[in-house]
């Protein structure tokens, strides 16, 4: 939790003045900080000047800066959902890291494109909340030839691999009922997503209704999930 001023660790509040400075001291080429609070907006905060987007030249040098990622603007607060069992933002995060955010269908997510995800998934689950849409908030200032990637899907245990032709708003569920991703899937576009072994409920969200599939992931498998496979 966290207020304008700070996070609330115990008893204790530490500024977001205080842990950006902290963060930037760490002697270390490239930090990054994901924070998902309240106000988290005020740790990108900056005093002057003009943000610019990020611009990585091919240069043979290596990365180095820094990358402040929060799941709100300063002056907003970050929205859980009893549904979800948590965060949107934070879902929409690990949900884009586990491969829905692999724009490019090269096997590998960046920092760039986890962000975008994670920002356009918050901003569209929180449409229509009673407290208004959320809108997470990023202070990136990275140098170098090699963009930061965050996750190798081909280093998953296991994949699931959802037919092009699939489309909706698809919830799957882990052990215990938890959910582990919640995605919009886009017809047209296939998406690999990389997922420990086990069993696994998935729910599809469609104009027409909801349709359901209990499927189980052994390791080392990519298995290939096609619509008519949901009733």
């Amino acid at each position: 939790h966290a207020d304008e001023e700070g996070i609330f660790l115990a008893s204790e509040t530490i500024s977001f003045k205080q842990l950006r400075q902290t963060v930037q001291d760490l002697p270390c080429d490239l930090r990054m900080v994901i924070l998902d609070s309240c106000f988290s907006g005020a740790l990108t905060r900056s005093k002057g000047g003009k943000k610019h987007p990020i611009n990585i030249q091919p240069l043979a040098t290596p990365t180095r800066g820094y990358a402040f990622l929060t799941s709100s603007s300063p002056g907003e607060t970050s929205q859980e959902s009893d549904h979800i069992g948590g965060s949107y933002f934070t879902l929409s995060l690990i949900s884009g890291l586990r491969g829905a955010a692999d724009f490019r269908r090269d096997g590998l997510v960046t920092l760039n494109e986890a962000y975008q995800y994670a920002y356009q998934e918050t901003l569209e689950q929180t449409l229509g909340s009673a407290r208004g849409v959320q809108h997470p908030h990023f202070d990136i200032q990275i140098s170098g030839a090699n963009e930061v990637i965050l996750t190798d899907l081909g280093r998953s245990p296991s994949r699931f691999n959802f037919d092009k032709t699939m489309e909706g708003r698809l919830s799957i569920y882990g052990t215990n009922a938890r959910l582990v991703s919640d995605i919009k899937k886009n017809v047209g576009r296939p998406l690999d997503l990389g997922l420990e072994p086990g069993n696994y409920r998935m729910i599809l969200e469609k104009a027409t209704g909801s349709f359901a599939a209990e499927v189980s992931l052994s390791s080392g498998q990519t298995q290939l999930l096609l619509e008519k496979q949901f009733s």
